[in-house]
């Protein structure tokens, strides 16, 4: 499957609900026969308009959803980072490394940044500046940044402001000019459980970072939790325990991986202590 293809999903979706919008609003309109069938125009090409600027903000909203899985899955294969900067290679798997003597994971404020710069690469590529095709055409809007919340236990939240609004716009035949607006703005909770897992890495950092200098069969294990399946491998390499951790969420979310499939998030980071 190609890589438009989750594009193609996105924007037939919007087209399914500009559709049950119009037969919702103008059907009704076309049966008012007490109407100037002027204003009945003017009526339905408003209905129209709006259909256009809904459909629109409606293909801006899938992007950024479908822009958030693909950097959640992307990130936390890299330990949280946009690129990976520290990392080892264990069984041909690179591993970003999250503690190397002492602590070198990134902070909440770090991991939200990198977040950011994969989002945005990817929601550029989804919705960019071309015109998005309803209706009638409509621009997409420039928005000032986008910014990441924990929603909670299973959530994460994008939230961006823009200073333009969907704009759907057409003259009529006599010069006029009518134009439906609605807000720009994205700002939507999904359940993605990105934080859970630097949450619950950061904690199994924690936990086992004071075993490392004997680096005991005991930190290879597997194990789970109600949504997360957790795993680590300790190997000796150079004079160096290092343990490769892997924790995975349970739920499967539309991701591109080479081809648009559902697939895990997996968390992945290592750990390294010299055993001197």
């Amino acid at each position: 499957m190609r890589k438009g293809n989750v594009a193609n999903i996105v924007y037939a979706a919007g087209l399914v609900i500009m559709f049950i919008i119009s037969v919702y609003y103008i059907l009704p309109a076309l049966s008012n026969t007490d109407k100037n069938p002027v204003m009945v125009m003017v009526d339905n090409t408003v209905y129209l308009l709006k259909d256009s600027a809904e459909v629109a903000k409606s293909f801006v909203d899938n992007s950024a959803r479908y822009s958030l899985y693909q950097a959640v899955y992307s990130n936390s294969l890299k330990g949280g980072m946009n690129q990976t900067v520290n990392a080892v290679s264990i069984g041909g798997t690179t591993y970003e490394l999250w503690y190397d003597g002492a602590d070198v994971s990134p902070d909440e404020v770090r991991i939200k940044e990198e977040l950011r710069k994969t989002f945005s690469h990817w929601f550029s590529m989804y919705v960019g500046r071309s015109v998005i095709k309803a209706f009638t055409p409509v621009m997409p809007p420039k928005y000032n940044d986008f910014t990441f919340r924990n929603d909670g236990y299973y959530h994460t939240g994008v939230f961006a402001e823009s200073d333009d609004v969907m704009r759907a716009q057409m003259t009529m035949e006599n010069g006029d000019a009518l134009t439906v607006s609605v807000n720009a703005d994205i700002n939507m909770s999904l359940p993605i459980p990105y934080f859970l897992l630097v949450s619950e890495g950061r904690e199994f950092k924690d936990d086992i970072k004071g075993q490392l200098t004997n680096c005991s069969s005991e930190l290879t294990k597997s194990y789970e939790k109600p949504e997360l399946i957790f795993s680590s491998m300790a190997t000796i390499s150079d004079g160096y325990c290092i343990v490769a951790v892997d924790i995975t969420s349970k739920r499967e979310f539309l991701v591109w991986d080479g081809s648009a499939s559902f697939k895990p998030i997996t968390l992945r980071f290592a750990m390294r202590q010299s055993m001197s």
